[in-house]
């Protein structure tokens, strides 16, 4: 059927108005409908047979209600009478899925949950908020090289951060953001600075974005010949590099006084 032949836009307007939503509580008349079809082949009585008639055409006839709300009503109660039952078998289904996927393993240290997938041979297992913890702890200073995601972080990224207490207090930290348009991740590092900052971490001004990834960058990192912008950002990396070296100088042979 063409979607814009006659017989078709005739339906869609004979069907405006109609309630022809395929909810909870029909799927769940049909379903049944279709099992006593099945069981009547078997047990050979009719009556089985007419129940599922019936079950199906007050399926259809939900379907074909003007009375919208009232069978979103209808349907809400099911709902309310139907989820205790499937939810046990719903979060067994989901967990038998998981663990035929993957592997859990917990981290000893932050309690965290790790999900490896399965089938992958034999893999070393890190768990990146210990990891990210050691690292603040052993160094003066700090790069946080970040996406933009929806204009703001990556929900990893902060992830990481909530594992992060006292580890990069008074530490500098300088912000590099990297996005496949002109922003250059703008807003993900404006996003990141109030976080670093309750950390208790120096956030230096001016964060260092870097625009137009695919067009500047291979994927070694290393700066496409001739790029437009790889000079431009060439340049700002060093001024980046300079930039931290000094503040770290600072408050290394210079350091706050303890509280």
């Amino acid at each position: 059927m063409k979607p814009n032949s006659k017989l078709l836009q005739r339906l869609r307007s004979w069907m405006r108005g109609r309630y022809g939503q395929n909810d909870t509580l029909n799927r769940f008349l049909n379903n049944l409908a279709l099992l006593l079809i099945v069981i009547s082949f078997f047990i050979r009585t009719g009556w089985l047979l007419l129940i599922a008639v019936i079950l199906i055409g007050i399926s259809y006839w939900r379907l074909f209600s003007k009375k919208i709300y009232q069978q979103v009503a209808i349907n809400r109660g099911f709902q309310r009478f139907w989820s205790p039952i499937v939810r046990p078998f719903s979060r067994l289904k989901y967990q038998v899925k998981q663990h035929w996927q993957y592997r859990f393993f917990r981290c000893s240290q932050c309690h965290q949950r790790i999900r490896i997938p399965r089938h992958h041979g034999r893999v070393r297992i890190t768990c990146p908020n210990v990891d990210t913890n050691s690292k603040l702890k052993c160094n003066h200073r700090a790069w946080i090289l970040t996406p933009e995601y929806n204009h703001a972080m990556p929900a990893g990224l902060k992830n990481a951060f909530d594992f992060l207490a006292f580890e990069g207090a008074r530490k500098p930290a300088k912000i590099i953001s990297y996005s496949d348009n002109m922003r250059g991740g703008q807003f993900g590092a404006a996003a990141l600075v109030p976080v670093l900052q309750r950390l208790g971490m120096v956030v230096l001004p001016k964060p260092t974005p870097i625009g137009n990834v695919p067009q500047t960058l291979q994927s070694n990192g290393h700066f496409i010949d001739n790029a437009p912008l790889s000079k431009r950002y060439d340049h700002a990396l060093h001024q980046t590099l300079t930039e931290i070296t000094y503040y770290t100088t600072v408050l290394t042979t210079t350091p706050f006084p303890t509280d």
